[in-house]
């Protein structure tokens, strides 16, 4: 969208969103970027069919509106996604989820936007989902889920001196819980010394709408936010079943929709591991 992320508190459903191309053997999620020099750097989770998981994968969308194809730029081994960028004194890093390793890990670019090395785990023995952090008040802080903690409607927080930690566990976890505005939706953002957090809602689907939050309090033991601002798709939109992400690059946010289509690929997959789950009961 050609606005940035805290218009987003005053629009309305018509948000001109330009959509990128869509690939007939791959989905796309969970979009980050950095704006330089009127160039969009994109970074998100690329899903593959022919190895069922994500990798994180990039694309550029240049000044005069062309895209290019997409490039693979971090494969971890197990499932990735939600490729959280910070921008921090001229070095980029990443956080992407890799809950199924059971950590999280920040990388940096070392060779911008292609080259990736791993810095350290950040949650070592913490299958963090969609994890989101932001400066704020002398302090960085970190929200997330935790796989199989009800990631989709319950809220953990983490607290730092610095990027890199070390991170301690906020004293009131989980400080929330509510399908409808916990599961983390993009980058945390301040308006007028006021936090906003995007937070997805998940209370009648997964990917269903973005719920943008008021932090109203947020120390090391309180946490205490509002839901302001509900986004879904706009209408018309080729996304017609939810808005997924909302996420700052500059001038400009970046989203992603959410659509239904008969795959038949995936339908045999998900056929044949229903076969083998009943086959390894009756073999018990």
């Amino acid at each position: 969208m050609p606005a940035p992320i805290d218009a987003m508190l005053r629009t309305g459903g018509d948000r001109s969103i330009r959509w990128l191309p869509a690939r007939r053997d791959a989905w796309a999620a969970d979009p980050f970027g950095l704006e330089r020099d009127g160039e969009l750097h994109i970074f998100f989770e690329d899903f593959a069919r022919s190895i069922n998981r994500g990798v994180i994968s990039y694309v550029l969308l240049g000044r005069d509106g062309t895209v290019s194809d997409p490039e693979l730029v971090l494969d971890v081994g197990v499932h990735a996604s939600y490729p959280f960028l910070v921008e921090r004194e001229g070095s980029v890093f990443m956080l992407p989820e890799t809950s199924a390793a059971g950590e999280l890990v920040l990388y940096e670019a070392v060779e911008f936007p292609r080259g990736w090395r791993r810095v350290k785990a950040l949650l070592p023995r913490v299958p963090a989902v969609d994890a989101s952090v932001v400066e704020y008040e002398g302090r960085w802080w970190m929200f997330a889920g935790i796989l199989g903690r009800g990631q989709n409607h319950t809220l953990f927080v983490w607290h730092a001196p610095d990027l890199t930690g070390p991170w301690t566990a906020h004293a009131a976890n989980p400080v929330k819980t509510d399908a409808r505005s916990t599961r983390s939706g993009g980058t945390p953002f301040v308006v007028d010394g006021t936090l906003y957090r995007p937070s997805q809602d998940c209370s009648r689907q997964y990917g269903g709408r973005v719920t943008l939050n008021q932090v109203e309090l947020l120390t090391t033991t309180a946490f205490r936010e509002r839901p302001v601002k509900a986004l879904g798709p706009g209408r018309g939109s080729p996304y017609s079943y939810g808005l997924h992400t909302l996420s700052t690059a500059g001038t400009r946010t970046l989203v992603d929709g959410y659509r239904r289509r008969f795959v038949r690929e995936d339908m045999q997959r998900q056929l044949l591991t229903k076969q083998r789950q009943v086959i390894a009961r009756l073999a018990r």
